[in-house]
């Protein structure tokens, strides 16, 4: 019987480039037309892209310290969902173990950052994290009927 990564490779499509701001846009356009193909709801889309941007943003902002990296994005379904798969090599970030923003705080009482991962984390119907062989794997899924 395959592991989970041996089946998430069966039916997921992979692109890995630089983890340079350039790359969002090739990212985007990788993996939003495979979402509307594999027919993710509409009102959907707006937030994968706001998760595609959020996450991709912090993988190029912290991952790598600065130096050059890359990032393997993959994208693709099962009879349910549709899943998008982020993989970096840089160091190690658990983006669920972040405390939670206080949206309802002041904003003057905030601390800086955390928002995006806060909104991706309540928009997205499934989030997962896991560290496999030095890597950091970030999946989001979005539910086909809900």
């Amino acid at each position: 019987m395959p592991t989970p990564e041996e089946r998430s490779a069966e039916i997921m499509e992979w692109l890995t480039l630089p983890s340079d701001p350039e790359s969002l846009e090739e990212f985007r356009a990788f993996v939003l037309p495979r979402a509307r193909k594999l027919l993710i709801p509409v009102a959907k889309l707006p937030v994968l892209e706001l998760a595609l941007e959020e996450i991709l943003l912090n993988v190029i902002s912290y991952a790598y310290d600065g130096n050059p990296g890359l990032i393997r994005v993959g994208c693709g379904a099962d009879r349910t969902r549709f899943v998008v798969s982020f993989r970096d090599d840089g160091k190690y970030f658990n983006p669920l173990e972040r405390e939670e923003v206080s949206v309802n705080a002041p904003i003057d009482d905030r601390p800086v950052g955390g928002l995006g991962i806060h909104l991706v984390k309540n928009m997205v119907d499934e989030i997962s994290y896991r560290r496999v062989d030095e890597s950091n794997v970030l999946e989001v899924a979005f539910t086909f009927g809900s």
